[in-house]
């Protein structure tokens, strides 16, 4: 769309621009629904949060060794 108003615009200012475009009309839309509880929403108090150690020591494990790396190969 912009590169044939703005041909000259460098390639990652106009994906700046379209992501400031889409963060606008996802704000418009989201303000022009009507307020109040939505019949398909999920309710949040019915989801559960918690992790279980084996996860958590996975996770852990992954950052460390993606830490371990990019230290070796930057």
């Amino acid at each position: 769309m912009f590169r044939q108003f703005w041909p000259e615009l460098p390639f990652i200012d106009r994906v700046g621009i379209v992501f400031l475009l889409c963060v606008a009309v996802a704000v418009i839309v989201s303000l022009m629904e009507k307020r109040g509880v939505h019949e398909n929403a999920v309710e949040l108090s019915d989801v559960q949060f918690d992790t279980t150690k084996g996860f958590n020591f996975a996770a852990i494990a992954v950052v460390l060794i993606l830490i371990a790396f990019y230290s070796a190969w930057w």
